[in-house]
């Protein structure tokens, strides 16, 4: 019997020591602080503190998926794990892509589609392929504040993955280099204690971005001659692009606009608003 034993602990512990943390556990409040940064001219404003959460995993598209949620009441979009592989579908934009995969190693390269404008598309050219495709530089743990070891994995992006908890970038932010603009994780929390925690790049002063941004309204879509605008702001600045990132206009406009889309094929195309990005059709 303690033959049996000594065997067991050689060739089970140490697979229990190396036990994968899941991104998501369904008997945890999990919490993620993130902070939406712009990047004026010689400084860093805080636009918005965020809190992400998760809700009770569903059956989507018939996959086992689990709803992120942002404030406490927009669902954002929909994980979905394959082993050690988690997949993100926006919400807003549809495509599923992987975001994470915490079974790589040092000198691994992983494909990252996160771009708005280009990269939730099919039949990409080979040169916007490309920039998706990021390095791993490092690979090595952390220790949490709970004396948790976690896995890190250092990519050549400049962002970084926590094991159990995603990138310091925010959760549904990985490798996401924005132009102007960037998020950062504040803290991560499991039943409202402090898991990992990291300092502001500035103190915030909050503003009701999701209340301005909620004004934005584009119609009709689909669209064949003028599509209308509704914006928030006196000064605005509207971008359109197709779906191999061409940008085919660029204006500034005030609190309504009617843009001409009469000339544009039929298809699918990006409008971005102040930087932020919508979808519409043209028929």
């Amino acid at each position: 019997m303690k033959k049996q034993i000594f065997l067991f602990a050689i060739l089970v512990l140490p697979l229990l020591s190396q036990a994968q943390i899941g991104l998501f556990n369904k008997d945890v409040d999990q919490q993620w602080n993130e902070t939406l940064y712009v990047v004026g001219i010689g400084e860093i404003e805080c636009i918005e503190e965020r809190v992400i959460t998760k809700g009770d995993a569903i059956i989507r598209d018939e996959s086992t998926v689990v709803p992120i949620i942002q404030n406490g009441n927009d669902t954002i979009g929909f994980f979905r794990q394959d082993g050690e592989k988690y997949y993100y579908t926006s919400k807003t934009f549809g495509k599923e892509f992987m975001l994470y995969d915490f079974g790589v190693q040092t000198g691994d390269v992983v494909s990252i589609c996160y771009d708005l404008l280009w990269g939730l598309y099919d039949d990409l050219p080979q040169e916007i392929e490309e920039v998706t495709k990021f390095t791993v530089t490092k690979v090595d743990l952390i220790t949490d504040k709970n004396g948790t070891e976690r896995k890190r994995i250092s990519l050549d992006c400049g962002d970084v993955w926590i094991e159990g908890i995603g990138s310091l970038n925010g959760l549904i932010h990985s490798c996401r280099m924005g132009d102007g603009a960037y998020t950062k994780l504040l803290s991560y929390k499991e039943n409202g204690a402090v898991i990992m925690e990291y300092e502001p790049d500035c103190l915030c002063e909050k503003t009701a971005i999701n209340t301005i941004l909620s004004q934005i309204k584009i119609s009709p879509n689909p669209v064949h001659d003028e599509l209308h605008l509704t914006l928030p702001n006196a000064e605005n600045e509207i971008k359109i692009y197709d779906l191999q990132g061409k940008l085919l206009l660029q204006q500034k406009v005030g609190f309504s606009a009617e843009i001409n889309v009469s000339m544009l094929p039929t298809g699918t195309y990006m409008l971005v608003v102040n930087g932020e990005s919508y979808k519409f059709v043209k028929e």
